[in-house]
């Protein structure tokens, strides 16, 4: 899939949500836009008709809103269409200079905000899909602490026949942190374990091989948005379970994470003593 438009805001789905039919959503919301113009009374440059243009794109924002929040939070449906433009279509009156244009300009906004969102959805979806095996996700704890992800036996560890390891965005950008952090064995490894990642993986975001049956990955894509680093880690977890369609395991050292990702039904585990780096 090529990349298209960056979403103006980013469709974070609800637990019991269906991703396809998300997208069904999206597209038709995005045909009703197109056949907005279908009914109208009054004639063209008539205040009949420029409210009638006003009523008709209002109405069409209203019940978007309302489909998207069966998806999404409703404070993600509202700002997929609270626009400046939209104030000042519902100000519309007989006083208005140029409405007609405005309406159409806001028209054309929303459905190239409504196709960047359906892409990127269907993107996230397509990188779920990408490759088999158990979804694993690993913390800057594990990687840090622990030897590289290729040198571990992931399949006698989590008793599947493929394994496939994520790696969050988050994770990427607390190595980076550290890279110029105040320790300096943190500094150290950050600086070892970065390039080495980056070795293993493909650009493009999707799996590539690095043992049998084990597959890693670098998400390249914006990370779910919450108040902390491990908030953002037990997020992507949680979407990867609900694109995926399967349980999503975390690994990781830190007891607080392993007690917050089992709180919030999670699958979470400790690396075994012998991935240790041998320094330790």
């Amino acid at each position: 899939m090529m990349a298209g438009l960056v979403p103006s805001v980013r469709l974070r789905l609800k637990p019991d949500a269906q991703p396809e039919q998300a997208l069904a959503t999206l597209r038709e919301l995005m045909m009703n836009l197109r056949n907005l113009r279908g009914e109208l009374s009054g004639r063209p440059g008539s205040p009949e008709y420029t409210y009638s243009r006003r009523d008709q794109y209002l109405q069409w924002a209203e019940n978007a809103e309302q489909v998207l929040s069966n998806h999404t939070d409703l404070s993600t449906a509202y700002a997929i269409f609270d626009t400046p433009r939209y104030g000042r279509i519902r100000d519309i009156d007989i006083h208005a200079a140029r409405p007609i244009p405005l309406i159409d300009a806001e028209i054309e906004a929303q459905h190239s905000a409504l196709q960047a969102i359906h892409d990127d959805l269907a993107r996230r979806l397509e990188i779920a899909a990408a490759a088999p095996g158990h979804i694993t996700v690993l913390d800057t704890n594990t990687l840090e602490h622990f030897q590289l992800p290729n040198s571990i036996d992931w399949r006698k560890l989590l008793a599947q026949d493929q394994v496939r390891l994520v790696i969050p965005p988050t994770v990427i950008d607390e190595l980076d942190r550290h890279k110029h952090g105040d320790s300096k064995r943190l500094r150290e490894r950050a600086r070892n374990v970065l390039p080495k990642l980056l070795e293993m993986v493909a650009e493009d975001g999707f799996p590539a091989s690095i043992r049998e049956g084990v597959t890693l990955e670098l998400q390249v894509e914006p990370a779910p948005d919450a108040a902390d680093a491990d908030g953002e880690i037990l997020a992507t977890c949680a979407e990867l379970a609900l694109l995926a369609e399967q349980p999503v395991t975390l690994v990781t050292d830190d007891t607080r994470l392993r007690l917050r990702a089992r709180r919030a039904g999670l699958h979470a585990l400790a690396p075994p003593e012998p991935a240790y780096r041998d320094e330790d």
